[in-house]
């Protein structure tokens, strides 16, 4: 394939993410998402399809988690087979299982335990960007403590560059206070945020769920590469990740991105 899409750099790393980046959650969990249809998780065959699909159009990046159930296990045996090098964003502090559902860990013991899974189950020893995964609580004292670990993480050169998943005004401010590099946030904090952004211009904002977990595609009229493309022509924004399982689908919205 000819034209991929655009990649920029996450601030002033090396680290250059591609315009759309892919989500990884139904991968490895079906369970507690609020997605407005059930799903079946893709089998080996049909993942492999959509990370050969995706890595052909220039998608450089996975944003994957430790509360994605066996999604990062998985990628870890199937990436080896592809010819394709994934960056890595990866989301740690929330641990998941179906019955007791999610429970968050900040401190250094579970962040550091965290980190190592995932290295671990990914197959990897070395993780471009780490980012707390919140809940509504993303502005407290173990948030901060929190960033202070995966900061000297970044330091020491195990990571590449740190930040947050945030949810609300409170948490996006401190992750700006707290010079990170990245912070992943829904489009209606997105806009709510525009203007505190301006403390912190050097840090990167990912936007994610740009499909409101699939809801916004019940309507026929919306056309999802318009969407997206709304996204990424804002400067404000370094990529959008989507989350389909659907090589058909992931292809018609991605192909009109190319320049």
């Amino acid at each position: 394939m000819g034209h991929k899409l655009k990649k920029n750099p996450i601030g002033k790393t090396n680290i250059y993410l591609s315009e759309i980046g892919m989500g990884t959650v139904k991968f490895g969990r079906n369970t507690d998402i609020k997605y407005p249809k059930s799903f079946e998780i893709p089998d080996d065959k049909r993942m492999l399809d959509i990370l050969k699909t995706i890595g052909g159009l220039g998608v450089n990046y996975l944003d994957t988690a430790i509360a994605y159930g066996n999604a990062n296990e998985r990628l870890g045996n199937l990436l080896p087979m592809i010819d394709y090098n994934f960056k890595i964003i990866a989301k740690v502090g929330e641990r998941y299982c179906p019955i007791e559902g999610s429970k968050y860990d900040f401190s250094k013991k579970a962040l550091n335990e965290d980190f190592n899974k995932l290295k671990l189950d990914l197959n990897i020893n070395f993780i471009e960007c780490l980012l707390l995964h919140c809940n509504n609580s993303d502005y407290g004292k173990d948030i901060e403590n929190g960033y202070k670990v995966i900061k000297e993480m970044k330091n020491l050169n195990y990571i590449g560059a740190f930040g947050s998943s945030c949810k609300t005004r409170q948490g996006v401010n401190l992750a700006l206070e707290m010079n990170c590099d990245v912070i992943m946030i829904e489009p209606d904090l997105f806009q709510e945020t525009q203007q505190i952004k301006k403390k912190n211009p050097a840090t990167a904002i990912i936007v994610k769920k740009v499909f409101s977990s699939g809801n916004i595609l019940l309507d026929n009229t919306v056309s999802p590469s318009d969407i997206l493309d709304s996204y990424i022509q804002d400067k404000a924004i370094l990529s959008a990740v989507i989350g389909s399982i659907n090589v058909n689908h992931i292809t018609q919205n991605i192909i009109p991105l190319i320049r």
